[in-house]
């Protein structure tokens, strides 16, 4: 069992967000990196010494306006950030000007058995097993997470991500779920994983239940995820954000396939 520290910041682009951040090392330079569950792979800032590397270009993803994320990788010697370990990593640099934070994604967190306790500061790798019994874990084609979230008698799968301040609902499905999502402010402008530019709405999810654990009410924002939909063979209905997530202790055993969630 191993511990590493988190740092809570508030989140620039939301006022009452939170963004969690790790310590990590590329090549003997430290950085910090967003914990990010709903990246597919890691990313680090565009400093200097990572900058003079070569670089090939790739394909990336897509963000939440369905704009797609071109990337420059270069290889690192060595990364490290708690137990998570690697020479010769290929990883992708940010650009220069990014708005987007350098992440700590799921090709790395994915290979270890990790207890998120975000309200604690602690990530524990390794963990002991949970008292609840575990639930099998659906994922993402690039290694992201999805649990079953439970609105009243409308359930929906969900991408459960670290990386995300606010609960986010694609604009459809609050629509079709009134009882679930309750308008709090009209739209206003904000950016996804790209730094383009959404249209995102504050609004309230209702009481939720995620496997045996009730969650109340919480802030959520209202996004068209309808360009990044349209490109992806299962759509995103619901990304579970920190607002709901930093109130429970969430095991999941990434390799294994395998998920927990307690709340004190």
């Amino acid at each position: 069992m191993i511990e590493m520290d988190l740092r809570l910041v508030p989140d620039p682009d939301d006022v009452d967000g939170t963004r969690v951040l790790v310590p990590a090392w590329a090549d003997g330079l430290e950085v910090e990196l967003l914990l990010d569950t709903g990246a597919a792979s890691t990313t680090l800032p565009h400093l200097d010494e990572l900058a003079s590397l070569p670089t090939r270009q790739e394909a990336g993803g897509y963000g939440a306006s369905g704009q797609r994320i071109d990337r420059a990788l270069v290889v690192v010697d060595r990364f490290r950030a708690g137990p998570f370990e690697r020479e010769r990593l290929e990883v992708a640099l940010l650009p220069a000007d990014s708005p987007a934070p350098p992440v700590l994604g799921m090709d790395l967190l994915g290979s270890r058995c990790c207890e998120f306790r975000i309200s604690e500061q602690r990530l524990v790798v390794d963990p002991e097993h949970p008292a609840a019994d575990p639930l099998p874990l659906r994922r993402q084609v690039g290694g992201q997470p999805l649990v079953e979230v439970r609105v009243g008698a409308t359930t929906t799968s969900a991408v459960w991500d670290t990386g995300a301040s606010l609960t986010v609902v694609d604009k459809s499905w609050a629509r079709a779920h009134p009882h679930a999502v309750t308008a709090v402010s009209e739209a206003s402008e904000g950016r996804d994983a790209t730094g383009a530019s959404v249209a995102s709405a504050t609004s309230l999810l209702a009481d939720c239940r995620i496997g045996d654990t009730t969650f109340p009410e919480s802030r959520c924002a209202v996004v068209d995820l309808g360009p990044l939909n349209a490109r992806l063979a299962e759509p995103i209905e619901v990304i579970l954000g920190l607002s709901v997530i930093g109130q429970a202790t969430w095991w999941m055993d990434f390799p294994e396939n395998r998920w927990s969630v307690s709340r004190p």
